[in-house]
């Protein structure tokens, strides 16, 4: 597959705004941006008017954090600032002195220095999406994360308050993926909740009973999975 990268904005006007967006005043230039993936493939995006009224505050309600931070991506070397879109589910990072989108393949990771965060591409129903690595191995722990727009509410009668428009972050969905690539979203049920690890179920049921493990704690789903790796 092609490593496209997603031209989002042009460099008119960028340096002002992406200084602006870094909360920082030195230049674009002097920052660990140009990475070395292939840009041969652009595709200018289509500029969202309705979606540039909105003020800083919302939109920064999209990002797992409005300001860039140090990533790498894959086996590159080179260390460039990235933000995670999560309501757009796209990597956003700079080259440039303009700003991309980091094409999706499957596998391709995207690691945050500072967090520890780690992101990975996987294929859900036939669409590539970011998920977040919780516990990593042959088979592995991962969130999709997701963030909804709410319209803005206008008042109704004297009675009533007008609510803005807003972005709400939704809960995190688990999903165990497999060695062959499988992803197999982690039920809340319990009865259910099993019939993830296949013919591993009982014996996982088993551990986790013996360890008083809870299929519904982040921390206890990490030992568990790991376990499971080892079987």
């Amino acid at each position: 597959m092609k490593r496209i990268l997603i031209l989002l904005v042009v460099a008119i006007g960028f340096s002002s705004t992406t200084s602006a967006q870094f909360g920082r005043t030195t230049s674009v230039t002097s920052r660990p941006g140009n990475m070395n993936i292939p840009i041969a493939h652009l595709r200018l995006k289509t500029i969202d008017r309705a979606a540039e009224k909105e003020s800083e505050e919302l939109v920064k309600k999209k990002y797992l954090t409005y300001s860039y931070e140090i990533a790498t991506v894959d086996s590159y070397d080179t260390k460039a600032y990235v933000r995670y879109n999560i309501f757009d589910d796209e990597m956003e990072f700079v080259k440039d002195e303009s700003i991309y989108y980091l094409a999706k393949e499957e596998g391709r990771k995207v690691h945050f220095t500072a967090s520890g965060f780690t992101y990975k591409v996987y294929d859900l129903n036939g669409d590539l999406h970011f998920f977040k690595l919780l516990q990593e191995g042959k088979n592995s722990l991962v969130a999709k994360q997701g963030i909804r727009y709410i319209d803005a509410k206008a008042a109704l009668s004297g009675y009533d308050r007008a609510k803005p428009a807003n972005y709400k972050k939704l809960k995190d969905e688990l999903y165990l993926a497999l060695e062959d690539k499988t992803l197999v979203k982690l039920s809340k049920k319990k009865n259910q909740f099993f019939s993830a690890f296949g013919s591993k179920e009982s014996v996982m049921k088993a551990y986790m009973k013996k360890n008083r493990l809870n299929y519904k704690n982040r921390t206890d789903l990490e030992k568990a999975v790991a376990y499971f790796n080892t079987l």
